[in-house]
């Protein structure tokens, strides 16, 4: 594993035993530090009772799930330290554009959903 690749782009969260991520619909997502992760977990888990872990997500674990289909949903801090250590290996992101929405209902949180698309 390359340093770039050790590098932490913020955390994401397991319910520990299972392979349950905390997603937003297919995505997993990247909270820019633990508090913003707790935050999000209490505002939108679909179950009280799960009791969730919170882990480090690393750059190069990251990619490498995302090559294999896996889609993630970036907060701005956590999308942040993804583009630049992207732009450092040459893949072309595109600048953090949450989904537009014109009426909210209850909190939201703004995320940038990724996904890997092969141009060769």
């Amino acid at each position: 594993m390359s340093d770039r690749d050790s590098k932490v782009l913020g955390f994401v969260a397991s319910i520990p035993g299972t392979i349950n991520m905390f997603c937003d619909g297919d995505s997993c997502i990247v909270a820019g530090s633990e508090k913003r992760m707790r935050d999000y977990i209490a505002v939108v888990r679909s179950d009280p009772k799960a009791k969730y872990r919170i882990i480090k997500a690393r750059y190069g674990h990251v990619v490498q799930a995302m090559k294999l289909g896996g889609a993630y949903s970036f907060d701005r801090e956590a999308f942040s330290r993804l583009a630049l250590l992207a732009q450092q290996d040459g893949i072309d992101l595109v600048g953090f554009t949450p989904d537009a929405q014109t009426e909210h209902e209850g909190t939201v949180i703004p995320l940038m959903r990724l996904t890997w698309t092969s141009t060769q």
